[in-house]
């Protein structure tokens, strides 16, 4: 009985990866080594050198391996141009809470303001 040699997965292609990793998670890791520098190096392009980048990373990985079933290879798109949309769009709402936040944070920050002048003009008694 002849011994069935599975494939090198250094040399399996991405998308087909993705598909063996459904039936053997282990093999997602494979994926993640592949694209983890890519990915936190343009996480960081888009919200500049946070601690929060690799987690916008991890976020990024869990939603691409939880999606994998629904990628279906087409002409002209790639598993690296899929996954390169989770990341960004993943980048890209957590760019826009920190900017939502750090607006409320701003907004708060102007209301005492006008608080400690309203007091300081005597408008305002403790």
């Amino acid at each position: 009985m002849a011994k069935v040699e599975k494939p090198d997965p250094a040399v399996v292609p991405d998308e087909e990866l993705l598909q063996l990793s459904l039936k053997q998670p282990s093999l997602f890791r494979l994926l993640v080594d592949r694209y983890q520098p890519a990915f936190l190096r343009k996480a960081r392009e888009v919200l500049g050198e946070r601690e929060e980048v690799a987690d916008v990373v991890v976020e990024t990985f869990t939603k691409i391996y939880f999606k994998a079933n629904r990628f279906h290879k087409v002409p002209g798109a790639s598993f690296k141009s899929w996954a390169y949309m989770f990341l960004l769009n993943t980048s890209f709402t957590y760019y826009s809470r920190l900017k939502r936040d750090r607006q409320f944070v701003m907004a708060e920050d102007d209301f005492l303001g006008q608080l400690r002048k309203m007091k300081e003009m005597g408008s305002m008694k403790d």
